[in-house]
């Protein structure tokens, strides 16, 4: 996952170019699969519990977002092109309906927006100005800047941690895996151990980052086409040691990937059960 600053500079991209008026905005917008603009779209009007979010930052969900660009999202209600992308933004209220007026200041998270006239706002959150109900403009500290876009990933983590013990093992150290082991710490539980995936040998920043996080000394690495091989070994190889581990998959991945990954997991479940 990424962070884009909503903010457009240059001539590509300028307000002056793209004329914004009071209620348009400038947005990313997918027209289709592999197609991809930057342009004005028209706001629904203001309702009278509704606020106008100035976005300052937006997330770009590399798992969601790949999959309405390639084309390949899996059909559900409201699918369709063209469509605003983004569910993860944060931005400040600059104007309000009649019974929301108290919010106008107040610096938000914006877990998208179906707001537009004239393009699908299934997720919606990746543009200049959008506007919600105020119910959906959730308060978060300004201090945290553009890492206020975590707001909704965090949630997730901490609700994988919640609906269980804190994880022994968390495959993957993206973003949400960096969550998982940053919350099970914060919350006393002992280090995790963590698998990671280096693109190249003694990757810096990952190496960082794993030390950061509090990652157990333990730890796997997958590099290069035999991933899928990799972790089910890696994994298989944990649970043997470590026959109580409790596992998160967090890496996000293809559907062999997944499979190799939940049958690892679901054979080390029934075996801890005849113990």
């Amino acid at each position: 996952m990424g962070v884009a600053r909503v903010a457009i500079q240059g001539p590509f991209a300028t307000e002056e170019t793209h004329r914004v008026g009071a209620m348009d905005t400038l947005a990313v917008i997918l027209e289709g699969p592999e197609r991809m603009a930057l342009r004005t779209l028209e706001l629904n009007p203001l309702g009278p519990s509704d606020v106008l979010v100035e976005i300052a930052f937006s997330g770009i969900s590399s798992g969601t977002e790949k999959l309405l660009w390639s084309g390949r999202m899996p059909p559900f209600p409201g699918m369709g092109y063209p469509l605003v992308p983004g569910y993860e933004s944060v931005g400040r209220v600059v104007e309000a309906g009649t019974e929301a007026r108290g919010r106008i200041g107040d610096w938000v998270f914006v877990p998208g927006a179906n707001c537009y006239t004239n393009a699908r706002g299934l997720f919606g959150g990746t543009a200049r100005r959008v506007i919600v109900p105020s119910a959906r403009a959730l308060p978060v500290p300004e201090t945290l800047g553009e890492a206020g876009v975590l707001f909704a990933l965090s949630a997730t983590a901490l609700h994988a941690i919640n609906s269980g013990a804190a994880p022994d093992l968390i495959v993957g150290h993206g973003v949400l895996g960096r969550l998982l082991a940053r919350i099970t710490l914060a919350l006393g539980a002992p280090a995790p151990t963590v698998e990671i995936v280096l693109d190249l040998p003694g990757d810096v920043a990952f190496e960082r980052a794993l030390a950061r996080d509090g990652g157990g000394v333990d730890r796997f690495e997958s590099r290069g086409p035999g991933f899928q091989r990799d972790v089910a070994a890696a994994m298989r190889d944990y649970v043997s040691r470590v026959p109580t581990a409790d596992a998160v998959d967090a890496t996000g991945p293809e559907d062999e990937v997944a499979e190799r990954i939940l049958a690892c997991v679901v054979a080390h479940a029934r075996e801890a059960a005849r113990v």
